[in-house]
């Protein structure tokens, strides 16, 4: 179930616009609002101390997102940055508070939906620990492909970047390995598009 803006609203929720490459809040920030897509693409990410950016999601319409430091009143260990323009409702912790003690459903939703991110968070990590860079693009080659549903080559969407920011590796990396997996019959790429 996604929250309705009309609710957010009816409990003092109101519109902002992120254009794209705005930033909504930055790691370290206290949280102070609950998110809510309206349209629009959000990605939240931390940098590693090498300069490399993990992206931990992109979060689209109907999607909230940084609400585990907002419910916890902890900084934002990440930061969150309009991939597109977005048009973002937001509603101060205190109100959001009422809203789900008034309408419990939700409170019921976001639990389903805050198990799907920690699992999902635990596939990541299993990604990042312990493996090759090959093995790591490898495996989100594989993840992404698993969850299109699709059985035979797969245009993969994600650029190459994307590749790199969800492996924890550089682009360069990336790059590499995606044409020596070329030449293995791993991966192909034509007109600079990656079939898994």
């Amino acid at each position: 179930m996604e929250i309705e803006p009309e609710l957010i609203a009816r409990y003092g929720g109101v519109r902002n616009n992120y254009p794209k490459g705005s930033f909504v809040f930055h790691q370290g920030d206290m949280p102070i609002y609950f998110f809510l897509i309206i349209t629009g693409q959000v990605k939240v990410y931390f940098s590693t101390k090498e300069g490399n950016i993990i992206t931990q999601g992109l979060f689209e319409k109907g999607s909230s997102f940084g609400e585990p430091p907002l419910l916890l009143a902890k900084p934002y260990p990440s930061t969150a940055q309009s991939t597109q323009d977005a048009l973002i409702m937001k509603i101060t912790c205190e109100r959001f508070v009422v809203l789900m003690d008034e309408n419990p459903e939700i409170v019921k939703a976001m639990l389903f939906r805050f198990a799907k991110r920690i699992y999902s968070k635990a596939e990541k990590a299993l990604l990042l620990i312990n493996r090759t860079a090959e093995e790591k693009i490898i495996v989100y080659l594989e993840k992404v492909k698993l969850e299109s549903g699709h059985a035979e080559d797969y245009l993969i969407p994600d650029t190459r970047q994307d590749i790199a920011d969800a492996t924890g590796l550089r682009v360069e990396t990336v790059i590499r390995i995606l044409i020596r997996m070329a030449r293995l019959n791993q991966v192909k790429i034509i007109n600079h598009k990656i079939y898994f």
